[in-house]
């Protein structure tokens, strides 16, 4: 069910301090992952950030970073799970997407309404596996 207008200007503020909080953990934590794949506590990590972005965006109706989130989701599951392995590109692509989410989030800050990142999460679904 849509929020409301009222509930969505309520909120709004809310969800772009966490969201904020929730793209810094994933490009920290992205950043740790390029020096040390291994890492499972980073990997945890992001996974929980993305997962929480991306329903926190669609609750809010901002699609276009929930669609990305969700699929930045469902990589980071697959790399928990071993299905995926982290390249030094795949994980530099995807810090070059959070900063692309960061932008995007100061456009619904400023504009009130979203960049289209359609091309960023096609870019990420070509490296989910299906």
């Amino acid at each position: 069910m849509p929020l409301s207008q009222d509930d969505h200007t309520k909120y709004k503020a809310l969800y772009l301090q966490t969201a904020r909080e929730y793209i810094k953990e994933l490009q920290d934590n992205t950043s740790v992952l390029i020096v040390t794949p291994e890492n499972i506590s980073a990997l945890e990590s992001v996974h929980r950030a993305a997962h929480s972005l991306a329903t926190q965006s669609t609750i809010m109706e901002y699609n276009q970073i929930g669609a990305v989130s969700a699929v930045m989701e469902k990589l980071f599951k697959q790399s928990m799970v071993g299905k995926t392995l982290f390249t030094r590109e795949i994980l530099q692509s995807l810090l070059d997407t959070a900063q692309t989410m960061s932008q995007d989030l100061e456009a619904i800050d400023k504009d009130n309404k979203e960049n289209d990142l359609s091309q960023d999460a096609t870019k990420l679904q070509t490296l989910v596996l299906t």
